[in-house]
């Protein structure tokens, strides 16, 4: 008799058991995944609130979305913070150079040259100096690192890229064109 009690109050143990293991690993992955929401809201956000800062300095909606891009291939923008801030130069019209301040000492400054965005990792005082004067005195400098964001003008330029048109029809795979 005692062993039959016994042994279901420990199959109702182990039940017990199993379902608070199982609670806790959902918990812990609903967490995780609005953690993940959070920051993938906050990514958003940062990056409208930088494309609509650009556009209030005189940008058009397209360089703005170029810059926040280039941007973006630099630093994360939700780790953006309330000590961020923008660093122009004093002259009118559209801004060629401009600068984000990370924190107290690093920045990212960011170049229009012709139609494409060139992204630098700099300190802050060093970007305040190459917007003030222009990138043309600091070009080869040390003090700056280019962050490589141009792979589609690297593509076009390429001589070794064949473009051809693939007609698949039922049955084919990739494996049977690439490897013909």
């Amino acid at each position: 008799m005692n062993y039959k009690i016994y042994k279901k109050t420990h199959i109702f143990l182990k039940i017990i058991f199993i379902y608070l293991i199982l609670f806790t690993f959902t918990i812990t992955i609903k967490s995780r995944i609005s953690a993940n929401d959070r920051n993938t809201y906050k990514s958003k956000y940062n990056e409208k609130v930088l494309e609509g800062v650009l556009r209030g300095a005189g940008l058009s909606l397209k360089d703005s979305y170029l810059a926040t891009k280039s941007f973006k291939s630099a630093y994360p923008p939700e780790m953006l913070t309330e000590s961020s801030y923008l660093i122009l130069p004093f002259a009118e019209g559209t801004p060629d150079s401009f600068a984000i301040n990370i924190d107290s000492s690093d920045a990212v400054l960011i170049i229009k040259v012709k139609d494409n965005f060139k992204t630098f990792i700099t300190s802050t005082k060093y970007a305040h100096k190459v917007v003030k004067q222009g990138l043309n005195d600091f070009f080869d400098n040390k003090n700056l690192l280019e962050i490589e964001n141009h792979v589609e003008e690297e593509v076009k330029e390429s001589s070794n890229i064949i473009e051809e048109n693939f007609i698949f029809s039922k049955g084919d795979t990739l494996l049977n064109f690439l490897y013909v």
